[in-house]
């Protein structure tokens, strides 16, 4: 899942870092929050929200279905060490983000319980989602994309 970060979700961020490898630091001030690349240049949060850039949040967090995806996977003992280690630390579960048209389409197709053939090979699920949502085909549950 690819989640679109807003302005207001870089407001609290200290870093942030974008899938080409750089990476991007704050310069606050009393009246807004700027971004510094390689120390020379200054970007509002509303730039790096539209440039692809990714908060690095200023403490741990853990979305709820991995968090979930984690406790259910391990003994009850480690579970509630992890937990209680984890929130000291101050950690935080967040929600999920929403997913994004591309991700319902492809979960619409795995749980089809159908196999697609394109070209005469088994077509993946991700594949086949994004070209449905390039030709403009919505899932039900959303508005974005």
């Amino acid at each position: 899942m690819t989640k679109r970060f807003t302005a207001s979700d870089f407001a609290n961020a200290r870093f942030a870092e974008h899938p080409d490898g750089r990476t991007a630091r704050t310069v606050k001030s009393k009246t807004s929050n700027r971004w510094s690349l390689d120390g020379v240049f200054l970007y509002p949060d509303d730039y790096m929200s539209r440039k692809g850039w990714v908060p690095v949040p200023s403490k741990p967090t853990i979305t709820e279905s991995d968090y979930q995806e984690l406790m259910d996977s391990t003994s009850v003992p480690y579970g509630v060490g992890f937990t209680d280690g984890f929130h000291r630390a101050g950690g935080e579960v967040i929600p999920d983000p929403e997913p994004s048209n591309t991700d319902r389409l492809e979960k619409l197709l795995r749980e089809s319980g159908f196999e697609f053939f394109t070209s005469g090979h088994r077509a993946d699920a991700r594949e086949l989602a994004e070209w449905l949502n390039s030709d403009c085909v919505k899932a039900p549950g959303g508005d974005d994309e």
